[in-house]
């Protein structure tokens, strides 16, 4: 981040008044904690933050439909399909990159790839045995 970063921030449309965003939109609520959720445009651009802002709201009350069951959990894997990033393809090249600009060997990198995928539900590896 530098002096040139944009900040990007998801407002409500009541925060826009005669086609201009009102000062509502940048003031922290206690309930914000004080604090103002934002996307560094270094990291992410204007559109995959939106994307993500959207998604994350309809997974989360979809979510809480289930919980109340005004929602089936059919629905619900649909739901969650739709809300998942495109899959990313990476070449050998590509991971190698990944491993060495952050200083894994490839056992550990190894490791932390199967730790993530046993998390997610996708491996059965028993860490314990670790």
């Amino acid at each position: 981040m530098n002096d040139a970063t944009l900040m990007l921030r998801q407002i409500h449309p009541s925060f826009i008044k005669q086609g201009q965003i009102t000062s509502q939109a940048f003031r922290p609520t206690i309930k914000d904690d004080k604090k103002l959720s934002v996307y560094d445009n270094d990291m992410i651009t204007a559109k995959k933050a939106y994307e993500h802002y959207t998604k994350k709201l309809f997974h989360d009350m979809a979510k809480d439909l289930v919980e109340v069951g005004a929602m089936d959990e059919v629905t619900m894997r649909t739901v969650e399909s739709l809300c998942l990033p495109e899959k990313k393809v990476f070449l050998p090249e590509d991971i190698r990159r990944i491993r060495t600009t952050n200083h894994l060997s490839q056992p550990v990198f190894a490791l932390i790839s199967a730790f993530i995928l046993h998390q997610a539900g996708l491996n059965r590896t028993d860490f314990l045995d670790l």
